[in-house]
C-alpha cells in the first residue's frame, strides 16, 4: 500500500465521488418534509421562500446556524462568493451602493492572494492591509482605523491563518477585536474556512463565531464535502446575502449534489466524529508527529516547522534544500518505501529558493499512520538529500 503523508483526505475516483452522494443521503437519514404539496426534497433556486420543515437545504442552514449561535445562514457554491457578498453588503450599509468601500484584512488573506483581485474588479473595493508575519491583532485593527480617512466597511479576520501555517490568534484577541470594531461601528467578519480545525485548539466553533457579526464556513476542506460554503449572521444580514447570491448567479437551479455531500460531511466530521478522528485528535497527532521528527538528528536538520509548535491540525513544513533536490529525494523514498513524504511543494520559503516548503494537514487520510513510519521515511529523505548535495559539490 502506498502512503501519502500530506493527504488529509484520501483521494477518490470519479465513480466513487458520484456514488458517494447516495451513501451520503442514506447516512443523513433525513426526516420527512412537511405535508405541503409544494415541498420537494430537491431545492429549487435556493429555496429562499421555504421554511426548514419544508426544505432540506433550509434544514441544513438552520442546523448550522443553531450550532454556531447565529440567527440564520445561507448555503453558497464557494467561499469566494460568500466573502465577496459580505464586502458588498457592508459597503452598502456604510453608505455606498455595493462598491467603493474599503476593508481591513491581513496580507495573507485569500481575498488578496487567490482571487485575481476580484475585490477591485468586481467589488470596486480597496483592501487596507496588515502586513505582518503574525496573525492580525486588535492593535493592528486600531492602527488601520486611525490611518483611514474614511471608516472601513468591514474587518475580515481569518482564524486560523492558513498562509501562516495555521497560526491562531489568542482567543482573547477575538473578543477584544469585537469591542474595537463595535466601538467604531465597523462590521467584523470571520473567514472561518477552517473554523473546525481551529476548534482543535480548545474553543468550540460556536464560541469562536460568537465574537463576529458574520461568519463564512467551508464544508470541503476539513469536512470532506465535495464543494460548498455557508454564510452566517443576523437575519437581516443573511436576507441581504440571499439577494446578493442571486445577483452573483449563485442560487443555481439546484444545489442538491453539493449540499447533500456537505451536510453529510458536516454531521460526520464536525458534529459527531464517532468513527474517525476529532479535530483535537488531529491536532494532537500533528503535535506528536512534529515532536517526533524534531527529535531525530538527521530529520531535525532537514526540516523546520512554522509555527514551531502547531496548535491545529495543519502546519508549514520547511525543507532545508532546494526544490530540485527535494523532488529527487522524494522520488527515491517513494521507490524504496512506497511513501510520498509530500505531494506539492509551494516554492521557496519566504523567497529563499535554497529552502522549500509545503503545507501538511492531518486528517482521516493520514492521521492513523504511525509516527515511526513518518520518522523512518523522513530520515531516509534527509540522508538522500545530504548525499545528493555532497555529490553535487564534488562534481
Amino acid at each position: 500500500m502506498h502512503l501519502q503523508f500530506p493527504s488529509a483526505a484520501a483521494p477518490v475516483s470519479l465513480p466513487t465521488l458520484l456514488s458517494s452522494l447516495s451513501t451520503d443521503l442514506t447516512y443523513l437519514n433525513l426526516p420527512p418534509l412537511s405535508s405541503s404539496s409544494s415541498s420537494s426534497p430537491v431545492d429549487v433556486y435556493g429555496d429562499f421562500s421555504s421554511s426548514p420543515d419544508s426544505s432540506y437545504l433550509r434544514m441544513f442552514e438552520r442546523e448550522v446556524a443553531d450550532d454556531l449561535g447565529m440567527d440564520d445562514a445561507v448555503f453558497m457554491p464557494s467561499g469566494v462568493m460568500a466573502q465577496s457578498i459580505v464586502i458588498m453588503i457592508c459597503n452598502e450599509i456604510n453608505g455606498g451602493k455595493g462598491g467603493g468601500g474599503s476593508f481591513v484584512c491581513h496580507r495573507t488573506s485569500h481575498l488578496l492572494l487567490h482571487e485575481k483581485d476580484s475585490y477591485s474588479h468586481l467589488l470596486s473595493s480597496t483592501p487596507l492591509t496588515v502586513s505582518t508575519d503574525e496573525p492580525m491583532t486588535p492593535d493592528d485593527v486600531r492602527s488601520q482605523f486611525a490611518a483611514s480617512e474614511k471608516k472601513p466597511s468591514c474587518v475580515i479576520l481569518e482564524h486560523p491563518h492558513r498562509e501562516l501555517g495555521g497560526a491562531l490568534n489568542d482567543f482573547s484577541d477575538l473578543s477584544e477585536m469585537k469591542e474595537v470594531c463595535r466601538s467604531e461601528g465597523v462590521h467584523l467578519h470571520l473567514d472561518g474556512a477552517r473554523i473546525w480545525e481551529a476548534s482543535g485548539a480548545g474553543h468550540t466553533p460556536k464560541e469562536i463565531a460568537g465574537n463576529f457579526d458574520s461568519c463564512y464556513v467551508s464544508f470541503y476542506k476539513g469536512l470532506g464535502g465535495q464543494a460548498g460554503a455557508m454564510l452566517l449572521g443576523k437575519s437581516d444580514f443573511v436576507e441581504k446575502a440571499r439577494v446578493w447570491l442571486r445577483r452573483f448567479g449563485g442560487n443555481l437551479h439546484t444545489l442538491a449534489p453539493l449540499w447533500v455531500s456537505c451536510y453529510a460531511g458536516y454531521r460526520r466530521n464536525a458534529k459527531a466524529p464517532l468513527a474517525g478522528l476529532s479535530f483535537k485528535d488531529k491536532a494532537d497527532k500533528l503535535g506528536l508527529i512534529v515532536k517526533t521528527l524534531k527529535s531525530d538528528e538527521i530529520v531535525g536538520r532537514t526540516l523546520d516547522f512554522h509555527p514551531p509548535k502547531p496548535k491545529v491540525c495543519m502546519v508549514h513544513i520547511i525543507i532545508n534544500y532546494p526544490r530540485d533536490i527535494c523532488e529527487k529525494a522524494e522520488a527515491e523514498v517513494f521507490k524504496s518505501q512506497g511513501v510520498h513524504v509530500f505531494s506539492r511543494l509551494r516554492g521557496g520559503w519566504k523567497g529563499d529558493e535554497q529552502r522549500t516548503y509545503f503545507e501538511l494537514n492531518v486528517g482521516e487520510g493520514n492521521g492513523n499512520i504511525d509516527v515511526d513510519t513518518w520518522r523512518t521515511a523522513w530520515r531516509a529523505f534527509g540522508e538522500l538529500a545530504e548525499r545528493m548535495v555532497q555529490e553535487e559539490g564534488e562534481a
